[in-house]
């Protein structure tokens, strides 16, 4: 049975949600070469009926017998899809095949290369629009999502508590920012969101553009297994740091911990379609995007300007977000007017670096505020759509072990004691 016959068996004997979600999905009929006429059939007789046809009167029709599929229909919907990435990857390869026998110039081959791939269309399978003629799919949905809340990893929480009960959870989809001026620790903040997730059993992958993946990797292990940084970092982790490490290696071998790290780059800089592809490959549920201001975008005009330039990079982390349904989290900078003369940082959602369009496509936005050096910071809620905002307190120590969880309060000579923070409590 070919793969296209396939899907129409399992499309015409599944039950009307799948069906129905199919339908939705509407994917061109230039993805069935081979039973382009038979879907074309399908679809109208759905448009006429409102409903499939039977696998019987599919059969009567096209004199063709229709093998029973146990599997989901989205089983059956992955192998089409691929069948035509394929065939369009070989015409690419064909055709690059034909100028190097040519002995085209080399520039030219690539350059043909690389256009040619971007124009390769994938058809995003995930992605459903939602009829609310049935007043039973939110109500469904939402108390499939209620049975899910005791089982760890089935939502995408936070290391802190009061960052929970302003987000309560991150869903597909979202984009989360994450801003603070230089040195506040943004890095490790968001590292052990990361390593948080991971620890869960939730697919992570974190790139990053500041550093290169020996020491995200570096820092994830002093975040996983409780290592002094300094020591670390310096290379003098003591005997008993070293016996604690192992000890802990081999309590944990059996646990998941599906985190991957990337700090890879290519000489003309790794953009938006290289993060698109790897989120694509790995298929994690949560992205981390680490110095997501210093992405390349391809196809941005060589007049344009630092705006325009983030405002692109901006809206395709959000694009990716919605397309991949995945939960994307950019780490930027804020701009030095965040920064009083004693260096003390508390800016706002108008002191992120280079456009106001990080805030406008997040759908939460929040900041690290504190002093450097201190071994404690603010963090400042300034958007989270739908839901609350407000402020709370961690802890930022790197030794005897990186310790990022919650505190009640400041400490009495903190530099930002005066400052009236909306709590949560």
């Amino acid at each position: 049975m070919d793969t296209e016959i396939r899907l129409i068996s399992a499309l015409l004997s599944a039950n009307k949600a799948e069906q129905q979600e199919f339908w939705d999905k509407q994917l061109p009929l230039t993805l069935f070469a081979l039973r382009e006429q038979e879907m074309h059939w399908i679809n109208r007789f759905r448009e006429q009926h409102g409903r499939y046809p039977t696998p019987q009167a599919f059969q009567l029709k096209f004199r063709e017998e229709l093998e029973q599929v146990t599997d989901p229909l989205k089983a059956a919907v992955d192998p089409v899809l691929a069948q035509a990435a394929f065939a369009q990857i070989k015409t690419v390869i064909d055709k690059v095949g034909e100028m190097f026998d040519e002995n085209k110039d080399p520039a030219e081959i690539i350059g043909f290369f690389r256009n040619a791939a971007d124009r390769v269309q994938s058809f995003d399978v995930e992605y459903v629009d939602e009829s609310l003629k049935d007043s039973n799919i939110a109500l469904r949905r939402y108390r499939e999502q209620v049975k899910k809340l005791s089982v760890k990893g089935s939502f995408l929480d936070s290391p802190w508590p009061r960052m929970n009960k302003i987000i309560n959870f991150c869903r597909p989809g979202e984009l989360i920012v994450c801003a603070a001026r230089l040195g506040l620790g943004k890095t490790w903040v968001i590292s052990r969101w990361a390593e948080h997730l991971a620890g869960q059993g939730i697919e992570t992958f974190f790139m990053s553009k500041e550093m290169p993946t020996q020491q995200i990797s570096d820092r994830m292990t002093a975040l996983r297994y409780r290592l002094d940084w300094p020591r670390f970092r310096s290379l003098q982790l003591d005997v008993f740091d070293q016996i604690r490490w192992k000890i802990k290696r081999y309590k944990t071998r059996n646990q998941p911990y599906p985190l991957l790290v990337s700090g890879e780059e290519t000489f003309e800089g790794t953009g938006l379609q290289q993060l698109y592809s790897k989120i694509l490959r790995v298929k994690p549920r949560a992205v981390f995007v680490d110095g997501a201001y210093l992405f390349n975008v391809p196809g941005l005009s060589k007049n344009a300007n630092e705006v325009e330039k983030l405002t692109a990079i901006s809206r395709g982390l959000k694009r990716i977000a919605k397309v991949t349904q995945t939960t994307v989290f950019a780490v930027i900078q804020m701009n030095r007017n965040a920064e009083n003369k004693k260096g003390v940082a508390l800016g706002g959602v108008t002191t992120a670096y280079g456009s106001d369009s990080w805030a406008q496509d997040a759908d939460t936005f929040f900041e690290i505020a504190g002093e450097r050096g201190a071994d404690e910071r603010v963090v400042k809620v300034h958007k989270s759509r739908e839901t609350n905002i407000g402020d709370y307190f961690i802890n930022f120590k790197l030794s005897p072990h990186p310790d990022f969880s919650e505190k009640s309060r400041l400490s009495s000579g903190s530099a930002l004691g005066q400052v009236p923070f909306k709590t949560i409590v």
